[in-house]
């Protein structure tokens, strides 16, 4: 049986520190048939960017206000948008919560015919410690029927407590029908307290929240003598601007001689033969393939391989030795920028795809950004590389070493003569951490995280040069050390 559609609104203002971690806990739902459309309301710090770099995802849609309208005008604007779509239930997500993976999913499961809507418990937490406040049952992002939706229409387009007034409508209306709220008491979800918070602002118990209440409980009274619960919205045309262009976009920036992937080809034949595959499949393809192939007994299997997809991928064989193992991506990353091409994107032989990766990796590409879908902060003025790492799936965190296996940056890196010329023998197999350090230390870079959720590693064999590297007498935590000492790499 499909899955019933659950449309996601969620309001934005300056919450660049935990909006990337929001989106990705809606994206990476269980319940996958979802669609998020994000309202950006006029922040001043970054979070339009952010919220931007997502529309590589096909259920995502992102707006933004040309001035601050509140939140609840972006919930409104939210709904009034998607009216017309197809979908059976809609929730809202604040931009600086965090909902469990099983979230929706679990409250989706709890509707039967008689139910109109359903809460969840939430765990409030400091956000600059981390530490749990306490936990509550709380209205504020219910899932409603669409039913509901259609016959009570929007929020109270006010600066605080409509989340409240619209629950109380919902459920006065409900009864009406025969139908019921429920309250799913597991914790499902965390929000995170900070200033910027309406409920810090503006406290449950303050007079401006308890005026607002007793004004819609008697506005409430009248309606349900009426029998008329629906209320509209007055939306603003002016006050919006157009939606970010997204994924379109990525098919005019990038035009064929300016996007590269690299695929660096040792011992693995039967992925590199799946690897083109997938790449054949890609719904962008103005690229040009690079196969690096570094093992002498299989350049005429590889060649043979590479053939097949000669009519329909602009793909080519190098026939490189093996003296510089994976740092030979400098010098072939560096006559790519030479002959003009401006972004270059490095792809692992057991790594595998969904079609739409190129596209969506394209659409996060920032300059003068390392992004890679490896990414790790390092803590306690690291010694050991192994321990005392952290995978990051969000940019919420500095990010301190990206992997080159998934990665994307502007093909103008390669050309900074010190990246070959600096660097020391130990770099030739540890070559990602030479990237990151000259990255980040010496060019002054971005390193962030590529959202790459779905893509997959297939091989991780016996010949993945790590376990080479992890077992020898020098290994990533001795080069990260000296990177530290030698290099004055700065990892605070």
């Amino acid at each position: 049986m499909k899955e019933p559609k659950l449309l996601v609104v969620m309001p934005v203002y300056n919450s660049e520190k935990t909006l990337a971690t929001a989106i990705e806990s809606v994206l990476n739902q269980k319940h996958s048939n979802l669609s998020l459309t994000i309202i950006d309301d006029a922040s001043e710090d970054d979070s339009w960017n952010i919220a931007k770099s997502y529309m590589f995802d096909d259920r995502v849609k992102v707006y933004k206000n040309k001035e601050n309208m509140g939140a609840y005008y972006c919930r409104n604007y939210g709904l009034y948008i998607n009216r017309n779509e197809k979908w059976d239930f809609f929730t809202v997500h604040d931009s600086d919560d965090v909902s469990y993976k099983q979230r929706y999913k679990t409250m989706i499961n709890r509707f039967r015919d008689h139910v109109s809507a359903v809460q969840d418990m939430m765990v409030r937490k400091d956000l600059k410690t981390g530490k749990e406040i306490s936990e509550t049952i709380t209205m504020s992002h219910a899932v409603y029927r669409r039913f509901i939706f259609d016959s009570i229409g929007y929020f109270d387009d006010v600066r605080i407590a409509g989340d409240s007034e619209y629950w109380q409508r919902a459920r006065t209306f409900a009864y009406s029908q025969k139908m019921k709220p429920l309250s799913h008491k597991d914790v499902l979800h965390e929000a995170f307290i900070h200033k910027n918070n309406l409920t810090v602002q503006y406290p449950l118990h303050s007079k401006k929240r308890k005026k607002y209440i007793q004004a819609a409980d008697v506005r409430l009274s009248e309606m349900s003598a009426n029998n008329n619960f629906y209320m509209d919205f007055g939306y603003k045309k002016s006050k919006i601007t157009s939606k970010s262009k997204g994924l379109t976009s990525v098919q005019q920036k990038y035009k064929n001689s300016e996007v590269a992937i690299v695929i660096l080809s040792w011992k693995r034949n039967h992925r590199l033969h799946k690897s083109l595959e997938e790449l054949d499949e890609q719904t962008f393809k103005n690229f040009k393939l690079i196969i690096s192939n570094s093992n002498e007994d299989e350049f005429k299997t590889v060649e043979s391989i590479v053939r097949r997809f000669k009519g329909s991928l602009d793909v080519s064989v190098r026939r490189d030795n093996n003296d510089f193992y994976s740092f030979r991506r400098m010098f072939i990353g560096k006559e790519l920028a030479e002959q003009g091409y401006k972004v270059i994107m490095f792809l692992d032989d057991d790594i595998s795809i969904p079609e739409d990766y190129v596209r969506r990796a394209l659409s996060q590409h920032e300059p003068k950004t390392f992004k890679s879908h490896y990414a790790w902060t390092f803590y306690k003025k690291p010694n050991n590389y192994y321990k005392q790492r952290t995978r990051r799936y969000d940019n919420r965190d500095k990010i301190h070493y990206c992997g080159t296996g998934v990665s994307i940056l502007d093909a103008s890196f390669f050309l900074e003569d010190g990246l070959v010329d600096d660097a020391p023998k130990e770099a030739y197999k540890i070559e990602d951490l030479w990237m990151s350090y000259y990255a980040d230390q010496v060019l002054g870079w971005k390193l962030k995280y590529l959202n790459m959720h779905d893509v997959e590693i297939a091989g991780a064999d016996s010949h993945a040069l790590h376990k080479e590297i992890l077992g020898s007498k020098y290994n990533k935590s001795h080069f990260l050390v000296d990177l530290q000492e030698k290099f004055n790499w700065d990892l605070s």
